[in-house]
């Protein structure tokens, strides 16, 4: 109960939604129903993801971790199956696990213990971003994009700030094919850039 009241604080368009807490007859949480496919199940095709897909999905990500930043809590971890992207593209954390405060210990010591858990969620996320393009192949920039998130992940502000930018910078030097979405119909091949923006 207490991590449910904790997770329907939180409102974000790219994080699950706890809509109920109940405790009176045994107690429950009830969630928001999430139609759509996980990252392993909507593979757009078998050579898995461009980078210019994996950059549409990283920025909604990154803006999710930004906000949970200032709300003081964190993901847990990434992972392909609990990103569900729903039919409009939009990429959802559909598990996460809540951060609770030790209140016996001091308020520096538990920034500090927060803080680690923030920087394991940046790193979590590099590291789904990397094994999202593994079968279809990065280019020099990309494997730079994972490297900052990577050193940086100490300072998390900045992690995030540069990490935007270089996103931002990305994508538009590997523009998607426009309305591309994930395989979230069944096997289909929307979602493939057309060869004039696929990476070199």
């Amino acid at each position: 109960i207490k991590g449910g009241k904790k997770l329907a604080k939180l409102k974000h368009e790219n994080l699950f939604q706890v809509t109920a807490v109940e405790n009176e007859t045994w107690p429950f949480w009830q969630v928001e129903l999430l139609e759509g496919k996980n990252l392993e199940e909507g593979k757009p095709t078998e050579s898995g993801y461009s980078c210019c897909q994996v950059l549409e999905l990283a920025r909604p990500l990154l803006g999710l971790l930004d906000y949970l930043r200032s709300e003081k809590q964190k993901i847990g971890a990434f992972s392909q199956s609990t990103v569900i992207v729903n039919e409009d593209g939009k990429p959802i954390v559909a598990h996460m696990e809540p951060y609770f405060a030790d209140c016996e210990a001091e308020a520096e010591a538990e920034d500090e213990e927060l803080k680690k858990a923030q920087q394991a969620d940046l790193l979590s996320l590099a590291h789904m971003l990397e094994i999202l393009t593994e079968e279809h192949g990065r280019p020099p920039q990309f494997d730079e994009l994972l490297h900052s998130l990577r050193e940086n992940g100490g300072n998390l502000e900045l992690s995030l700030t540069e990490l935007s930018a270089k996103v931002e910078e990305m994508t538009a030097d590997f523009p998607c094919k426009e309305g591309w979405q994930l395989n979230t119909e069944g096997d289909n091949t929307e979602g493939v850039p057309s060869s004039d923006n696929e990476e070199t």
